[in-house]
């Protein structure tokens, strides 16, 4: 449906016999997907996530309590 079709109303899907409720968006499998497929919040959540890993492990990779062979084996 696109977001301009039946503006300010809920909309069911009904299967069987249960109901859902559209959504604006939800997370599935850590991925986060929108009613409108848009993919650009979904690439800056997920470039987020990297910058946070990164700066996360960055103590690690400049410590000198481990060795250059033990970082290149990791």
């Amino acid at each position: 449906m696109s977001q301009y079709q039946n503006a300010g109303q809920n909309h069911y899907i009904k299967i069987d016999d249960k109901s859902f409720k559209r959504v604006e968006q939800f997370e599935y499998l850590g991925a986060a997907l929108m009613y409108q497929n848009s993919i650009q919040d979904e690439i800056k959540s997920r470039l987020k996530l990297r910058i946070a890993c990164y700066h996360s492990v960055q103590n690690f990779w400049s410590s000198s309590l481990l060795s250059k062979n033990i970082k290149i084996q990791i």
